[in-house]
């Protein structure tokens, strides 16, 4: 059974790759995300370049789980931390990348 709900909310895993002195790391933290009905994000995403792109992320991304840390201690959720994580840009494509393979229905990788 699938019940529909017009303000439908979940949670994906947000894979970020990070930069260190000896190459790339990947971590990964929980993301909480909210599906963005499509004429909402287009208002804000089409014709508007990377600034489109980060306000409907601004839109999808509401939050994150204990296992975002910062200075070994869970990341409190707020605007300005979310806009903080959104500054960075290996962040962005992160975040991005979780919330449309969730949206697309893909949730799990081949090796």
């Amino acid at each position: 059974m699938f019940d529909f709900q017009k303000d439908f909310r979940f949670t994906f895993p947000v894979k970020v790759t990070v930069p260190t002195p000896d190459g790339q790391v990947q971590k990964t933290f929980t993301g909480k995300f909210r599906h963005v009905p499509k004429v909402e994000m287009d208002a804000v995403v089409v014709g508007k370049g990377d600034e489109g792109a980060l306000a409907g992320l601004r839109l999808a991304f509401i939050g994150w789980g204990e296992d975002l840390t910062q200075n070994g201690k869970p990341l409190a959720e707020s605007d300005a931390a979310r806009d903080e994580l959104l500054s960075v840009p290996f962040i962005v494509a992160a975040i991005s990348t979780a919330y449309w393979r969730a949206m697309n229905g893909v949730m799990t990788e081949k090796n």
